[in-house]
């Protein structure tokens, strides 16, 4: 039966190991990843207006 609380007790502690390292290292670098995809897309949009005001104001689909 005390194997059984000691089972109980490691995975607990890996349970908050896990989260804690998920919120202070995981989640924040996945918050970067997706900054740098909206970098991105923001800059392509730019590069297409720029590209359709040297068209005249034509779309180029």
């Amino acid at each position: 039966m005390e194997m059984l609380g000691v089972k109980v007790l490691m995975a607990l502690g890996i349970g908050v190991v896990l989260t804690v390292v998920g919120l202070v290292v995981v989640y924040p670098l996945w918050k970067t990843l997706v900054g740098g995809v909206e970098v991105l897309r923001a800059w392509a949009e730019g590069v297409e207006l720029r590209v359709t005001l040297a068209d005249g104001g034509q779309r180029a689909e």
